[in-house]
């Protein structure tokens, strides 16, 4: 994207790709920016605090407590904050994968619409939370056998509420099942967290191949409450969750400029514009 210089980092769910297209195709519009990360020069700083000195255009509050303030610099500002953008040489896409995967699905059929709607944040101002994996099912395997093999093959350690069951660091993974629950250390190799995870359990201990098309896989993120999880859980309606430490920050820039794709949902960033507040066709 742009020349190269916007990386992604992660892979895409087929489906959800399919079911964007169709959206976006049908209503002609997008409402939800992707979001690219950089690190903001000197001047872009400067004039971005510029902008942002003066009354803001619109400042709203959203039910989760959200505040999402827009401000429309003068003209010639903003062709000053374009310019300055366009000195960057290298970004990252954090947040939307699925919705440039979409547009180019769209721009295949129709070249006129090649753009995308984008709001570029300061990587350094960027908050990333865990993105957990919840399971449908579990095949053809019960829960006390699948607490049971994890605690055969890895460093396990059994808990009992779900509190416990949140990894305190990276390498770390929680489970929490009908049977019970546990948190246990992935092996040691390369790749990041979801990269293991996927390799050494998913697809080695449950039969998960590849959780892009797999329906039993749900990506959840981390903004949701473990309780919640381990209460959907309880009640049938997910089989197990798999609990995730957030991945750090220079993980994800180095797998992004290692050209690697880690597997879908392997981030959450924080802050999002609001979907809804702008609109591009």
């Amino acid at each position: 994207a742009a020349e190269g210089r916007i990386l992604p980092h992660e892979t895409t769910v087929v489906e959800r790709e399919e079911r964007l297209a169709a959206y976006l195709d049908h209503v002609g519009a997008a409402s939800s920016p992707v979001v690219v990360a950089t690190r903001f020069p000197t001047e872009l700083r400067r004039l971005v605090a510029e902008a942002t000195a003066a009354t803001p255009t619109v400042s709203v509050r959203s039910a989760d407590g959200v505040r999402q303030t827009v401000w429309a610099p003068p003209a010639a500002l903003r062709e000053r904050i374009v310019a300055a953008l366009g000195e960057v040489e290298r970004a990252y896409l954090v947040d939307g994968h699925h919705r440039i995967a979409a547009a180019m699905r769209v721009a295949a059929a129709d070249p006129s619409r090649r753009r995308f709607l984008a709001a570029v944040f300061p990587l350094d101002e960027l908050r990333n939370l865990a993105h957990h994996r919840a399971l449908l099912s579990l095949g053809s395997s019960r829960s006390d056998e699948l607490v049971a093999e994890l605690e055969r093959r890895f460093d396990a350690v059994g808990v009992d509420d779900v509190g416990a069951a949140v990894p305190g660091r990276p390498g770390e993974v929680g489970v929490v099942t009908r049977a019970g629950m546990c948190r246990f250390a992935l092996p040691t190799g390369t790749g990041t967290d979801p990269e293991r995870l996927a390799r050494a359990v998913l697809a080695d201990v449950v039969g998960i191949e590849d959780e892009r098309t797999d329906p039993r896989v749900v990506h959840v993120p981390g903004v949701v409450a473990p309780d919640e999880l381990a209460a959907a859980v309880a009640e049938g309606r997910l089989a197990a969750v798999f609990l995730l430490h957030p991945l750090p920050l220079e993980a994800f820039v180095e797998a992004a400029e290692a050209g690697r794709r880690l597997p879908p949902k392997s981030t959450w960033f924080s802050p999002k514009p609001r979907s809804g507040l702008f609109l591009a066709d």
